[in-house]
């Protein structure tokens, strides 16, 4: 009885997106430390984590209502169906928080925040034609590259002390490696269900070796970008270190990663990492 529970709350957790909520949070969290050598919790970044779990959980409902009458609805459908009031509900909270925190911002980051608010939601609901963003040939990964690293790396550091040109630029192609890496592996265990669909994919144009190797690649520019923002004197040791050991360790997930994994690897681990990179870099810096 007690592990069944503890499973429940398990999937409810994973299944209702909080843990992936928590990692954009925790992401816009270490952004404002990595050029402040600062903790603490922004509105902005309450802003990020709640309107992360909106879309997220959005994303979920629209998958389920769009595969739930169909008799070849994958295996995936069948797991979210009895989350979907847990999903409901977690889509009207978030919703509620993240509107009320973007209508305390000031009018200028509001309209700076339109564009990849934008695409957040034109990922998950019809925009053109009755296409969302996503289904555009070969777009998904880029979008969920771009919205993740402006909304994480670029925009915490709004009313923040001037950081030099260098190390923003610096931090934000060092999030977008991390972010294109977990997009891959989510892709290459999605290239069936994308191949069905008929979304073209850059795993599904590659093939899963091809894009597991990107991955690497990305992870490995990913920490030698930490490095030379160390170098420079932008982020400290311990900072660089931290964010090379979360490169080395989704490089082994990845590695492992499967289509047959399991939804606790992927949702679990994986996204994991997000949390998992700002965790280090707090613990390294102690």
């Amino acid at each position: 009885m007690i592990r069944q529970g503890l499973r429940y709350l398990l999937q409810l957790v994973l299944y209702t997106h909080l843990w992936v909520a928590a990692g954009a949070l925790a992401l816009s969290l270490q952004t404002q430390y990595l050029l402040t050598g600062q903790w603490y919790l922004s509105p902005y970044a309450a802003f990020v984590g709640a309107g992360t779990l909106f879309v997220y959980s959005l994303h979920r409902l629209v998958f389920i209502r769009r595969w739930a009458q169909s008799s070849s609805a994958p295996e995936r459908v069948h797991t979210l169906y009895p989350f979907r009031w847990p999903l409901r509900v977690s889509c009207v909270l978030s919703s509620l928080l993240a509107a009320y925190l973007y209508s305390r911002f000031p009018t200028h980051l509001q309209l700076q925040l339109l564009l990849p608010c934008f695409i957040s939601l034109g990922y998950v609901i019809p925009v053109w034609q009755g296409k969302r963003l996503r289904d555009f040939p070969y777009a998904k990964l880029f979008l969920l590259v771009a919205a993740w690293t402006w909304l994480t790396a670029l925009m915490p550091l709004y009313g923040l002390p001037t950081a030099p040109l260098a190390a923003v630029i610096g931090l934000c192609l060092e999030r977008a490696c991390f972010i294109l890496a977990l997009g891959l592996a989510f892709d290459i265990r999605d290239i069936q269900l994308d191949r069905r669909t008929g979304l073209a994919t850059l795993p599904a144009y590659l093939g899963a070796r091809a894009a597991r190797r990107l991955a690497f690649g990305a992870l490995a520019l990913m920490a030698a970008l930490a490095i030379g923002q160390a170098v420079l004197g932008f982020y400290t040791p311990a900072s660089a270190l931290a964010i090379g050991c979360t490169a080395a360790a989704t490089a082994y997930l990845i590695h492992r990663a499967r289509a047959p994994r399991s939804d606790d690897y992927y949702l679990g681990l994986l996204d994991g990492m997000l949390l998992a990179q700002a965790l280090l870099v707090g613990l390294f810096n102690g």
